[in-house]
């Protein structure tokens, strides 16, 4: 008699029912494996990178985040983070040479949401030595830093845990060597 049911994961199935190899198999896949789709989740994995930033404050992900927001050229300057409501600002340099700070909801253009919500599962994947599985990299993204995502990955000094990059795309310039 079959435990699995027509409708369920074979591997889902021998997890719940604690099958010693395959549950590690199963958690192997929970810990290691992390999707990125276009357009879903994007406050979601907002969230995920300002919390990283948050909780990891003495791990320099304040600085890990500007470094690459200012790498998209977005003319991001600083981040400042409201500590009662979590709210985000990031300063921008003005014709003047000023800085003046943008609310993130409200005054941030979508690329620059899309690129700040990428940047915590892509951090996160990054320090453990796991696996980020991205659906249309070219169409969350722009092509620069579609491109700069792939860079990261091959660069040994930003990814010393040889985490791996796994996605689909249409732009074939990011299929180079």
């Amino acid at each position: 008699m079959s435990v699995t049911r027509a409708d369920a994961l074979f591997l889902s199935t021998a997890a719940t029912l604690n099958d010693p190899q395959l549950s590690a198999l199963h958690r192997w896949f929970l810990d290691n494996l992390w999707l990125v789709a276009p357009g879903e989740d994007v406050g979601h994995r907002s969230r995920w990178t300002l919390d990283l930033i948050e909780q990891n404050a003495k791990d320099g992900y304040r600085e890990r985040v500007l470094h690459l927001l200012a790498a998209a050229d977005l003319g991001v300057t600083g981040m400042d983070i409201d500590p009662e409501t979590g709210a985000v600002r990031l300063r921008h340099r003005t014709a003047d040479g000023t800085d003046t700070p943008l609310d993130f909801l409200t005054e941030e253009s979508f690329g620059t949401h899309a690129w700040f919500a990428f940047l915590g599962p892509m951090f996160t994947v990054l320090d453990k030595g796991a696996v980020l599985l991205v659906d249309e990299l070219d169409s969350s993204l722009h092509p620069t830093l579609a491109a700069e995502v792939v860079r990261i990955f091959q660069d040994p000094k930003a990814n010393p845990r040889n985490a791996q990059l796994i996605f689909t795309t249409h732009d074939a310039t990011l299929l180079g060597s």
